[in-house]
């Protein structure tokens, strides 16, 4: 199960995270959204085939989504 890491776009601290290949197998489109949930807070990222973070995406509350490049 590959473990992935990033900045959280939300609080700016380092997540870790568990993916396992399930979340594309049926996948007829990617990327594929995948919630991950952080504390208070959550943001998404896209996954492609070969489960790489093609983009992040994050929407707070009271703000317009706030994306990667």
């Amino acid at each position: 199960m590959p473990l992935k890491a990033l900045k959280c776009p939300v609080c700016g601290e380092r997540v870790a995270f568990k993916v396992t290949q399930e979340v594309v197998k049926n996948a007829t489109t990617f990327p594929v959204p995948f919630k991950v949930i952080h504390g208070d807070h959550s943001f998404t990222v896209y996954l492609d085939s070969g489960l790489l973070i093609s983009r992040v995406s994050a929407r707070t509350t009271d703000s317009p989504p706030v994306e990667s490049p």
